[in-house]
């Protein structure tokens, strides 16, 4: 697991580009589990995902926002924030926004995935406690791709609940822009 604590007043990652171990273009890229905790900001940008964290991502009391462009991607999701679980607590305020119009593109503010880590229906959970989320994208604010979204006060969409794979809204669509508090 890797802690890494934000009192500065701003922090930023950009996605970098090496030609032989470039994997998923992520402005921060974890494989495993991470936190991000204090009173700080970041501000994570890439072409495909704004934070990648294979297993839990953590936010405690900072702010976070994270964000893909979707530029030259083609065929894949495209996201502000990829994890296996997704924590916010603390006071912690996340804003997440995918977007792309390459072909095949599939965007979305925050994507739950088991990424193969044989969690299964463990995995893939969402907590916003006593914080807040904000996620955007055409496809979905918030998706998974199994595992239990269990409950949440939404500030938007109005009506909206948890389906088997994301945030729905009152017509039982998945929506493309999430509020939880």
């Amino acid at each position: 697991m890797l802690a890494v604590d934000y009192d500065s007043p701003m922090k930023s990652a950009t996605e970098s580009q090496a030609l032989v171990v470039d994997i998923t273009l992520c402005g921060m890229e974890v494989w495993g589990c991470l936190t991000l905790r204090g009173s700080g900001t970041l501000t994570a940008m890439g072409s495909q995902c704004g934070i990648h964290a294979s297993q839990a991502l953590v936010v405690d009391g900072c702010t976070v926002d994270a964000r893909a462009d979707g530029a030259d991607i083609a065929d894949e999701a495209v996201t502000g924030v990829i994890a296996g679980d997704m924590t916010v607590r603390g006071g912690g305020r996340i804003v997440a926004a995918g977007a792309g119009s390459g072909a095949g593109v599939r965007a979305y503010g925050v994507y739950l995935q088991d990424a193969g880590l044989g969690d299964g229906a463990a995995g893939c959970r969402l907590s916003v406690d006593a914080s807040w989320l904000d996620a955007a994208g055409a496809d979905g604010g918030v998706a998974c791709t199994g595992g239990s979204l269990v409950s949440a006060r939404f500030v938007a969409p109005a009506g909206g609940a948890f389906s088997a794979d994301g945030v729905v809204d009152a017509g039982g669509a998945l929506a493309p822009h999430v509020v939880v508090e």
